[in-house]
């Protein structure tokens, strides 16, 4: 299967054409298999990237997604250099982002807001708690952008 496609969940089939889009730029094909299906047995619409170039390519050609899961360590760039071009377009620039870390590169959350992200979380991750910091990522930047004045 190839995973820098769109991939359906369970619930494109039904009526959720108005589900949550999550962009995941994964680089280990088992650890997005994993992810992308925690995301879709959650309801969310997976879109797939494995490198940094890929994903640039993505941010150009695609509406942007609700949010972004990002590797901090992909092979043809750290992680870090994507949140910085996608605060630089225009439809892109409030797109939450979590990084992905190891223990080997820990980035505590405060380190993942000072580098463009709004969150860290450490792989491995159990589903119940990616859901969570998902979800908790998600309704934090829309509560956020209730309150920027227009």
């Amino acid at each position: 299967m190839d995973w820098r496609k769109e991939q359906e969940g369970p619930y494109d089939r039904q009526q959720g054409l108005g589900r949550t889009t999550v962009l995941l730029v994964e680089n280990k094909e088992v650890t997005a298999c994993l992810l992308a299906f925690v995301l879709q047995k959650n309801g969310y619409r997976v879109i797939h990237s494995n490198n940094g170039a890929h994903a640039k390519s993505v941010m150009s050609a695609i509406n942007p997604p609700d949010a972004v899961l990002l590797d901090r360590a992909l092979p043809d760039t750290t992680g870090l250099e994507l949140p910085a071009c996608m605060r630089t377009q225009e439809h892109w620039h409030r797109i939450p982002v979590a990084m992905l870390t190891t223990n080997a590169d820990t980035l505590d959350p405060r380190q993942a807001v000072g580098l463009g992200g709004n969150d860290s979380i450490l792989k491995p991750v159990s589903p119940t708690r990616l859901a969570t910091r998902l979800n908790r990522l998600l309704t934090g930047m829309r509560a956020f952008l209730l309150t920027i004045p227009q």
